[in-house]
């Protein structure tokens, strides 16, 4: 029997005086399986309009299509000018966002592997 990953996504926003900032933690096997979670806090960031988002990738373990699907759709459902960084990917995430030139639409913070 294979084992199977449990995949959990969390959204956590806090407003400051220059308005909402969301974080986003991903953990577990970011594939198929996840897609339902993924359009989910996708939703829940297209209502909130972050001015900023922030998504931690540290607890993935690993990344297909299906994450760089769900950061392409966020980058598009989040304000223009919001900005919007990944940190902490394990070097095969690392790996599947600079190989799909991800990175260089959503920011790829690496001081955060330090």
């Amino acid at each position: 029997m294979a084992a199977v990953s449990a995949v959990q996504v969390a959204v956590s926003v806090s407003t400051r005086h220059d308005g909402p900032v969301a974080d986003v933690w991903l953990t577990g096997d970011i594939d198929l399986a996840a897609e339902a979670a993924l359009a989910e806090a996708a939703e829940e960031l297209r209502v909130l309009a972050p001015r900023s988002v922030m998504i931690d990738l540290a607890g993935v373990t690993f990344a297909g299509t299906s994450l760089v699907s769900f950061l392409v759709r966020v980058r598009t459902v989040i304000p223009g000018g919001a900005s919007m960084t990944t940190r902490g990917p394990i070097p095969l995430v690392r790996r599947v966002l600079i190989v799909t030139a991800v990175d260089q639409l959503v920011g790829l913070d690496l001081a955060a592997d330090a």
